[in-house]
């Protein structure tokens, strides 16, 4: 995620194991804990060296570790001034350009299991075919209507957008598999996007 309003790079404690990075533990001079945007402590263990693959351009940026972080990389303003970057909202979707234009990235928002509906069992859906599925839905829009969006991703099916009510966290989509074959979507697949 990039974050215009944190100071520091960030990536969590999971993320820096999973990719095994060497730490390196924080210095006197560094806080050990930062304030986010919501008021919640941040507990920092150490820092890391990312190598970013950024449209073929390898990129080089130190991140703070936090024990616990979501999303699991924030992209902070050490990140956005070393490389020098601008985020732009002229058309549709957010760019994300560094290096002075060098490269764009059109941005999209975050996606988890807040604000997102997701497929609660592997469904497949045959080719040329309209399909209704139940889907489950984020436990704090329970008993309440939502707008679902499509994704803006490449996805073997069309969401039609809907307004539909949740009930016991679940909802309804309406899709369009419009190929030559059968589409399969895998459990926990993030179908669409939740407006309320």
């Amino acid at each position: 995620m990039i974050d215009t309003g944190a100071v520091h790079t960030l990536v969590s404690q999971s993320v820096a194991r999973i990719l095994k990075l060497k730490m390196v533990p924080l210095q006197k001079c560094d806080h050990s804990v930062l304030i986010a945007a919501n008021g919640s402590k941040l507990e920092l263990i150490g820092s890391v060296t990312l190598k970013l693959y950024i449209n073929g351009l390898v990129v080089h940026q130190t991140a703070f570790v936090a024990k616990r972080l979501s999303p699991r990389l924030v992209l902070g303003v050490d990140f956005l001034s070393t490389h020098k970057a601008t985020v732009s909202y002229r058309g549709e979707k957010g760019i994300l350009s560094l290096f002075e234009d060098l490269i764009t990235i059109p941005m999209y928002s975050l996606m988890d299991e807040t604000n997102c509906v997701v497929v609660p069992r592997k469904t497949s859906i045959p080719a040329f075919t309209e399909a209704y599925i139940t889907v489950k839905t984020p436990k704090r829009v329970n008993n309440t209507t939502i707008l679902l969006e499509d994704v803006q991703r490449p996805t073997p099916i069309v969401l039609a957008k809907a307004l539909t009510a949740c009930k016991n966290n679940k909802t309804v989509c309406r899709l369009l598999n419009a190929n030559s074959y059968v589409a399969t979507l895998k459990k926990g697949f993030k179908l669409a996007k939740v407006a309320t």
